[in-house]
């Protein structure tokens, strides 16, 4: 029974260790843990200050950005309104002298087409000028050659020719034309 009795007591002492291991072993845990604490903590403690500070600072700009994101977007649809509106003012006016150009064109080839008119009616004028010059040579030539086999001698006084055509044209004017009503 002593065997248990030794055994039964040295399994206590399994459980608990000596006096002098549980001191030392604090003692280790102290240095240990007043080492942590006085090397590893402030560092520790510095390196997550500066991350909460980096990750501030982050927000501040990410809250800033937003804001000038607003900002750049108000301006933006404030440029696009005044640009539309520019737009709008380009498009009436471009509307408005593009009507002042047709409305010039249309003046311009009205006096061109008048121009051209009137250039006719003086081109129709002296042709017709021109051709009446033409038959009046032609009939006081007939009409002299006429006159001469009529008189049986040729009229060589270029006055009583003359006068002889005059006549005749006179007399042929007031005739009336056969065929029409005037």
């Amino acid at each position: 029974m002593q065997t248990l009795a030794a055994g039964a007591g040295g399994g206590m002492r399994v459980l608990l260790p000596p006096l002098s291991e549980v001191f030392w072993a604090g003692l280790a845990l102290a240095i240990v843990v007043i080492a942590l604490w006085k090397f590893a903590l402030p560092k520790l403690t510095a390196l997550l200050d500066e991350r909460a500070e980096k990750i501030e600072k982050g927000l501040e700009l990410s809250e800033r950005a937003g804001d000038e994101l607003e900002a750049a977007r108000a301006q933006a649809a404030a440029e696009l309104t005044e640009a539309r509106t520019q737009a709008a003012e380009i498009r009436a006016q471009a509307r408005s002298d593009a009507k002042t150009i047709t409305a010039e064109a249309h003046e311009k080839a009205a006096a061109h087409a008048e121009q051209m008119r009137e250039q006719a009616q003086a081109s129709i004028a002296a042709s017709r000028a021109a051709a009446e010059r033409e038959l009046r040579s032609d009939v006081g030539r007939v009409a002299t050659d006429l006159a001469a086999r009529i008189v049986g001698q040729e009229l060589t006084n270029p006055d009583v020719a003359s006068k002889v055509i005059d006549s005749f044209l006179d007399e042929l004017e007031k005739a009336p034309v056969k065929g029409s009503q005037a």
